[in-house]
């Protein structure tokens, strides 16, 4: 599948910009700017990356040898006597042939119906599999209906728009865990195609990283002041590994490394914190912004804070890249997927 062509930059959020309120701010979808719900800790979401299952399927096949007769050269010729050699009769030859041939046919056809889903014709399935994941993330509809959509850009999914849809997350709360198992059901099927596994592992990690993204696997400002202020340094570090565990299961996408990203912009957050309560401008988990500004605290840290903004900006790249790829993707898996439907081709 190939990548659409990458997009403006969006403009990231001031970094070090901590929320003073008592009260913790709205989130806001950094792609979209839109408010989304509440945040779902790590456990929460360690336990929704339990369900992601990526089974490869091994479908090679015995090879059919034939065997040729072997001569040690040493009596082969030996009569007894008053009796003929004896020679293999040719039916006999030609029912061991049928033998070994019908059970290679039948060993095809049980890997073909595994495959299948349990029976039926597997490009079929694979193709009702697919609607039903395409559905899913078009339209939150749990059906296999036929993808009959026209590509369009300003097209907003359903899995979009439950980033920051208070009503689609309070009606739909297993959403997001649904719909990788979909996928997966899906991705069974060409695991192991050599043809497009490839597109569709790198697919899946974009639909996983989105899915942890969307389910409220990241820590805000205000976050890591709390923990900062009720557990210091050392607590927030731990919180910051338990909270992105579950982004070291997706890898890489784009080149990019998101665990490692993300954690990183969380620490580099928690010492602009750190310097600002040294300066005497952290009390009882609020920042004074007079205090920061007075001491001249954020021009000390001038590069900290670039570094900040630098790895807010990519992250932010990344998901919106991740967004247009998974719409695209759609139109290019069902144009692979249908015609092999419509010639009859296992998978």
């Amino acid at each position: 599948i190939t990548p659409v062509q990458p997009v403006a930059p969006v403009q990231p959020v001031m970094p070090g910009q901590f929320v003073a309120s008592a009260q913790p701010p709205q989130r806001v979808n950094p792609i979209t700017h839109r408010p989304m719900g509440p945040v779902v800790g790590g456990a929460a979401m360690n336990q929704m990356s339990g369900q992601m299952t990526s089974p490869m399927m091994n479908n090679a096949l015995p090879n059919q040898n034939m065997m040729q007769p072997m001569s040690s050269g040493v009596g082969d010729d030996i009569v007894l006597a008053g009796a003929e050699k004896k020679k293999p009769k040719l039916s006999t030859i030609i029912i061991v042939a049928f033998a070994v041939l019908f059970a290679v046919v039948v060993l095809v056809l049980a890997i073909t119906r595994t495959i299948g889903g349990g029976g039926g014709d597997g490009a079929e399935n694979a193709k009702e599999a697919f609607d039903r994941y395409a559905n899913y993330y078009l339209y939150g509809e749990d059906k296999t209906n036929d993808i009959d959509i026209t590509y369009d850009e300003s097209f907003e999914s359903y899995f979009d728009r439950y980033a920051y849809d208070e009503e689609s997350r309070s009606s739909n709360p297993n959403y997001l865990s649904n719909i990788l198992v979909f996928f997966d059901s899906f991705y069974n099927f060409y695991g192991s195609n050599p043809n497009i596994n490839e597109d569709l592992s790198e697919y899946k990690n974009k639909l996983e990283l989105l899915s942890m993204y969307y389910g409220g696997a990241f820590l805000t400002e205000y976050d890591i002041a709390q923990e900062y202020n009720s557990s210091g340094e050392d607590g927030v570090k731990k919180k910051i590994q338990e909270e992105y565990e579950p982004y070291k299961e997706v890898g890489m996408v784009y080149g990019v490394n998101y665990y490692d990203l993300v954690s990183g912009e969380a620490i580099d957050e928690l010492d602009i914190l750190m310097e600002y309560e040294r300066a005497g401008c952290f009390l009882d988990g609020k920042v004074d912004y007079g205090c920061v500004s007075g001491n001249g605290i954020d021009s000390l840290n001038q590069v900290l804070i670039e570094e900040v903004a630098e790895k807010d900006q990519e992250l932010v790249n990344v998901l919106k890249r991740c967004e247009f790829d998974l719409y695209d993707g759609i139109f290019m898996i069902k144009t692979i997927i249908y015609e092999g439907a419509e010639n009859g081709e296992s998978v």
